[in-house]
Formats: structure tokens, sequence, C-alpha cells
């Protein structure tokens, strides 16, 4: 901590005589109590604005991978479907020669297709045996026999439920009937003011229905129609069953008929998902080299653009979950150090004392319109990159990492440490050539950059 005023430097360590020294000392810049209090109020403030326009920035490009996370599921099923277009033997063959996926060769779709449908057509056969299915319009029609017998029941306990509505419905009744008032089960004590409540509300209950005694009396005519609901509950409850039988026999029936002619659809889709979870992983430059001479350019294109699209998500994913966490780490870091700086010196044991450069951070302010140009300069290669759509003329035997120069021909913000770290290791000059840039105009492009702003100072350190 430095605290009090400039004292002089001490004698070895001057050079120009002792007055030289007083006199620099009594140079350097003194701050007050208030004057250090704010300084540290400010650094906090452009922190915390700082955290704010970096954490924004985080959550809008979270919401963006989110996308194109989907957009690259779908991409790879795309160009699976490019290779497998059809659930055929030829197809398969050549998908799992061109893709190295021998999933089809250990379960073979068309069997499964097979199989399934057989399956299906077995349980329809079943059900058209069975009697309730042949009787159901009889049985669950408007005036079948289950649903004459379900009125029926019904019938009978409505009488049942309505007179146990009639104790059910008085005020404190199943609360009596929970804690097994007036009977050797009631255990509520004497002592407490639930035991006294419900003694009230039993006399009352008495009284309501016209009964001399809750446990002599209520209880007994009361579990006399509860048993006697609850035996006609049962029959519509069997009732019921059966008739729901029938119908989920109608219901099967009807969609195991549906899905035999949609089986080989849903089972392509299926093998398509299986090979494009495949290709996720696959070496593209392998797939690429493996489409032959001339490629069938359209899985060619397919497999460029899945390819460009895993490398989108690729650096999204680098800039949200390191290159941002680490800085917003740091930010939040310094926030807190500013705060602690400036409770300290509101102390009061810091009035009327001066301090000098040493006890501020000034290093933080300075770098501040650096942090905010490097935002800037972040947003504006994220549009770049999410905005490029020119997949087809990147050739995949070059290195991934590549695909940001191809994207976006800028080197790498700090926020893609992985990415960044690459570049660092390539010497401009060897980049390739990105597509729609005349080659003489290539390198002043690329000497330009290397001393462009734009490229971050930081790039060659």
């Amino acid at each position: 901590m430095g605290g009090g005023r400039a004292r002089p430097v001490p004698p070895s360590l001057c050079t120009g005589g002792a007055p030289d020294c007083i006199v620099a000392a009594a140079e350097d810049n003194v701050y007050s109590q208030n004057q250090m209090v704010a300084h540290y109020q400010q650094n906090q403030s452009e922190a915390e604005a700082l955290l704010a326009l970096y954490q924004g920035t985080k959550a809008e490009l979270g919401k963006k991978r989110d996308a194109l996370k989907e957009e690259q599921d779908a991409a790879f099923l795309g160009l699976a479907s490019s290779y497998l277009p059809s659930l055929s033997e030829g197809a398969l063959s050549r998908a799992e020669m061109l893709t190295g996926f021998r999933g089809f060769s250990r379960r073979d779709p068309i069997a499964v297709v097979r199989k399934e449908q057989e399956s299906r057509r077995k349980r329809v056969a079943a059900i058209a045996a069975d009697e309730r299915y042949q009787r159901r319009q009889y049985l669950v029609g408007d005036h079948g026999e289950l649903q004459t017998k379900l009125a029926e029941a019904q019938s009978m306990l409505e009488p049942w439920q309505h007179d146990c509505e009639r104790f059910e419905s008085l005020p404190g009744f199943e609360e009596l009937i929970d804690n097994a008032y007036d009977t050797p089960g009631f255990s509520v004590s004497f002592l407490s003011a639930a035991y006294w409540r419900m003694w009230k509300q039993g006399d009352a209950v008495c009284e309501a229905l016209g009964m001399d005694d809750f446990g002599d009396d209520v209880l007994p005519a009361y579990q006399e129609v509860v048993a006697k609901r609850q035996q006609w509950r049962d029959v519509v409850a069997t009732i019921q069953g059966s008739i729901d039988a029938v119908h989920a026999l109608v219901q099967e029936h009807d969609r195991c008929l549906a899905e035999i002619p949609t089986l080989p659809g849903r089972v392509l889709l299926l093998s398509q998902k299986a090979l494009a979870r495949h290709l996720e992983h696959a070496d593209v430059a392998l797939l690429e080299d493996w489409l032959g001479v001339p490629p069938d350019r359209a899985i060619q294109q397919a497999l460029r653009r899945a390819a460009g699209l895993q490398a989108k998500l690729g650096f999204l994913e680098e800039v949200v979950d390191k290159g941002l966490d680490a800085f917003l780490k740091d930010l939040k870091a310094r926030s807190s150090k500013f705060s602690r700086k400036r409770q300290k010196y509101q102390r009061s044991k810091y009035w009327n004392m001066q301090f000098g450069d040493q006890d501020q951070d000034r290093k933080f302010g300075t770098k501040v319109p650096k942090y905010r140009a490097e935002h800037l300069k972040l947003q504006n290669q994220m549009e770049r990159m999410l905005a490029f759509q020119e997949y087809d003329s990147f050739a995949l035997d070059q290195d991934p990492e590549l695909w940001w120069w191809h994207m976006t021909g800028k080197s790498p913000t700090r926020y893609l440490p992985s990415t960044r770290r690459y570049y660092q290791k390539v010497p401009k000059t060897s980049l390739p050539q990105r597509a729609g840039v005349p080659k003489d105009q290539l390198s002043k492009a690329v000497s330009a950059a290397v001393v462009s702003r734009e490229l971050d100072v930081d790039y060659l350190s």
C-alpha cells in the first residue's frame, strides 16, 4: 500500500545528488482519498460496462450457435441422403463404399423393412381374428352391449354416490374420517386444539344428519353406503376396461395397417440418420477423395457445405466456450478487485492521506478502448463468418483451420485461442488464395493485413 505524502528518494538511489532526487519526488502525482475512491469507482464502472457488453455478445452468439447446430445436423442428414437416396441393395452398397460405414452390412435395412412389415401383417391378422374386434360394433357402438351395460351400471352407482356426498359434503367430515374420529384408532391428543375442533365438527355432523352419535350412528351409516358405492364403482371400471380394450384393438389394427406401406420410408430415414452420425466424425478429405474422378458433384457440394457448417460451429463454440469465457472470468475478477479497492479507500483511516501513482491501476483504463475495439472486431468477424455461403470453393484436403481464412480473410480474433495459435505458426504468404480474390491483389491484401490494426496488434507477438 502506498500512503502519505511523497518522501525523498534515498541518496543511494540518486544519480544527480540529493537535491535532484527531492525535486523528482516532489514532481510525482499526488492523490487524495476522494480521488482514489473515484479512480477505482471509474475502473469498476468500466469493467462492469465491458462485462455487460461481452456477456450480451456471448448470449447472442450462443443463440446463433444453437441455430447453427440445427443447420449443421440438417446438412449432414442431407449429405447422408445424397449418399443413400433410396433403400436398394445398390444404393446401400454404394453408400458403404463411398463412406466406409459398415452399419448396413451388420444390419440390412431392407431385411429390417421386410421383418417389420411381416410382423405388422401378422398382428393385423391376429386382431382381425379376435372376437372382440369382429363384434366391435355390437360391443362398443352407440347402442352396443358394453355401452348399454356401462350406462346401467352408472345408473346404479349414481344413488350411492349421492348418498355418500350427503356425508362427505359436510364441513370437516373428511378430516374426521381421515383421523378415525370416535373410534379406537383416534390418536389426537385431547390437549391439542385439533381435538376440540374435531369434537365440535363431529357434533355438527350428527346434528346435520339427525343422528345421535358419530361413532355409533354416523360411521356405520356412512360405511354402508361407501361399500355400495365402491361395489358399483368396480363394476363400472370393469365394463369401462372392456370397452377400452376393444377400442385399443381397433386402434392397433388401424395403426399396424397404416404403418406397413410407410416402413420403407421410415427405415430409410433412420438409416440416413445413422449414416449422418458417422459422417459427422469422418475424415472429410478422405470422403472427398473417395468420390473419385470426376466426383459426384451433388455429393461433393453437400459434403463441402456440411464440412463448412461444421467448421463454423467449431469456431462459434471456441469463441463462446473458451475465448469469451476466459475473458469474462478475467473481467469479473478485475471488477471485484476494483470494488474491494474502492471500499478500502473509503475507510476513515485514509482521511487526509495522500497517495501516489503506484497506488492506482491506470493500465486498465488505457486498455478499455482496446477491449471495445476488440469487441467490434469480434462482432464483424462473426458476422462475416456466419454470412459466408461459398462452401463449394473450399478444397477439403486443406487443414480445417483454413476455413476461417476462407470465410473471413482475417486473422483470428484473440477470442479464438486455438485457431489463433494455428495461424501464428503459418506464414501469411503460405495461406491459400480465397475464392473471388484476384491473384494480383492477394499479395497486396496479405501484406496490408499484416500491418493492419484489424488483425489485432497481438497477432505476431
